[in-house]
């Protein structure tokens, strides 16, 4: 039922269907992940509860590692933790193929807790499809608290600034963003309160031969000097998003 309304709002008598309306309040109370953005359809759901074995993993640094974590977690009772390591651009990530998903439209969400020592951090939708791959980036840098894309050309264009994250006591922060395949454009980005317009900001597109695919991965850098933890929890896709 609604909130507020009556626990009979949404019950009929001799009908095929019913009408369903904001579960938000219930959502939250039976624990769903889907609790920040609501927008689009939901295709897949990881809160890391059951393992990490179905994603692959990538390091490069003195020490870099990704291992499930209990020491904090946004919902469950476990997270991903991704440590840097240290090093010359040391980084770890985590990355999945998952299937093609329905409609034009693909958002992509993370739950994250920060460190101090991370430099910055990569979300990423790679979706090859119609010989084209599509790379979508949004960049957030913990040293001068910019989000960026990927542009067009290749390059790393900043579209807000003062997005200051508080990178202590295990906080967590959301951010989702929205892309169209169809475009090959960005429409937005939401970052915990706030809501950003990518409206006419457009993605590296690339030649694609094989058959179609979509990767997901979040990737953390560290400074280099000491090892940058970072913390993922609540990665959801969805699709059928508006635009």
């Amino acid at each position: 039922m609604a909130h507020g309304a009556p626990d009979d709002s949404d019950v009929r008598i001799d009908v095929p269907s019913y009408r369903v309306d904001d579960q938000a309040e219930l959502a939250v109370r039976l624990g769903s992940a889907v609790i920040y953005s609501r927008s689009g359809s939901v295709m897949y759901i990881d809160t890391f509860d059951q393992g990490f074995n179905s994603w692959s993993v990538l390091t490069e640094g003195d020490g870099s590692a990704v291992v499930l974590s209990n020491e904090s977690s946004y919902g469950g009772s476990v997270c991903c933790r991704i440590d840097t390591g240290t090093g010359s651009s040391p980084y770890a990530a985590i990355y999945k193929m998952l299937p093609t998903v329905i409609g034009e439209t693909l958002g992509l969400q993370f739950c994250i807790g920060l460190s101090g020592d991370i430099d910055y951090i990569d979300f990423v939708s790679a979706y090859g499809i119609d010989n084209t791959l599509l790379t979508s980036v949004i960049r957030y840098s913990l040293e001068d608290y910019t989000l960026s894309y990927l542009s067009a050309i290749g390059t790393y264009v900043v579209f807000a600034s003062d997005v200051v994250l508080y990178s202590g006591d295990y906080a967590w922060h959301n951010i989702k963003f929205v892309i169209d395949l169809s475009l090959g454009c960005y429409l937005r980005c939401l970052v915990d309160s706030s809501e950003y317009s990518m409206t006419g900001l457009y993605a590296l597109k690339g030649g694609w031969t094989d058959a179609v695919f979509n990767q997901v991965y979040i990737k953390v850098y560290g400074l280099g000097v000491e090892n940058a933890i970072g913390y993922v929890d609540n990665v959801i896709l969805t699709y059928n998003e508006p635009i």
